[in-house]
């Protein structure tokens, strides 16, 4: 009984005992003080987090290629086949002789690429690394309205392939008003701000097809150099990929009519074979009708 009684009362402790302990997850606010250059309050970064890693194009069968894309040279014992990792086509060893870093697919050592994916993906790289994480993030700026100016936080959403700003208090370090939107692709131009105008050193102007002007002042202008970089390596690279895209496109549709086509030659030649057949069967019979009458003077027979 005393056993038992020790028990209850070290069990009775042990919970009163955690009812007071501090959380494990407790914050220090009293030591915690917002960003003065970075607003991550109410922006839902879930929706921007960009995959890098692409799925790789499917390579071309080996079958499928008797000669190199680039130099038409035709491939034999000494001329051996060698498949871009980059886009998957077959090439000879001097026109995929490059090795380079393909990050969008996750290959992070030199592969064999072909000269034009080795060029692309020099570009590539450098936004992948260095400016990707840059527009993602967002930076604070001052934007030019037709009144007035206000606080704005910038950012690039690559799943989109849009870039998106919202007002900012900066005495309650809160959003205002609604996210406005300028797409990627009906950006033009990239330019800075025109000497003579106010803080021509900080600021810049981005200009849509819809002939729509964007002004925005950083805080400095190295900032500034990295967002204009930025954002034209992002149209760059976002060109090549809607090209590639298009000859991706124009290669399934190749290869469909070309399946058609092949498709509708093995049926015209079924059916001649089926003619053909149809014609010697008939002779066939033809034949052996003329003999079984032949044998039993069916003609003589018929004919008296």
């Amino acid at each position: 009984m005393k056993n038992m009684k020790d028990k209850v009362i070290a069990n009775a402790r042990s919970m009163f005992s955690c009812c007071f302990q501090p959380s494990a997850y407790s914050y220090d606010y009293d030591n915690t003080q917002p960003s003065k250059t970075r607003i991550q309050l109410s922006r839902n970064t879930s929706a921007s987090s960009y995959s890098r890693y692409k799925k790789p194009p499917a390579w071309i069968k080996d079958d499928a290629s008797n000669c190199c894309t680039t130099c038409m040279d035709p491939f034999d014992l000494l001329t051996r086949k060698h498949h871009c990792r980059c886009c998957g086509l077959i090439f000879c060893h001097k026109c995929a002789g490059q090795y380079e870093r393909i990050i969008k697919y996750g290959m992070h050592q030199p592969v064999r690429v072909c000269t034009t994916c080795w060029m692309q993906a020099k570009t590539e790289n450098v936004y992948y690394e260095k400016y990707l994480p840059i527009l993602e993030n967002g930076t604070l700026f001052v934007k030019y309205g037709l009144i007035r100016t206000r606080s704005v936080e910038l950012w690039f959403l690559a799943k989109a392939n849009v870039f998106q700003y919202r007002s900012v208090n900066l005495e309650t370090r809160q959003y205002e008003g609604e996210t406005k939107t300028i797409p990627l692709d009906a950006i033009i131009s990239v330019q800075e701000v025109s000497i003579g105008e106010d803080n021509a050193d900080v600021g810049f102007r981005i200009t849509t097809r819809e002939s729509k002007e964007y002004r925005f002042d950083a805080k400095n202008s190295t900032v500034r150099r990295q967002w204009m970089n930025g954002i034209q390596v992002a149209r760059d690279v976002r060109c090549v990929i809607q090209k590639q895209e298009k000859e991706r496109r124009a290669r399934e549709v190749e290869v469909e009519t070309a399946q058609l086509r092949q498709q509708s030659e093995e049926a015209m030649c079924l059916e001649k074979k089926m003619s053909s057949f149809q014609q010697d069967r008939r002779r066939l019979q033809a034949q052996r009708r003329g003999f079984l009458r032949e044998k039993y003077k069916l003609s003589t027979t018929a004919a008296s």
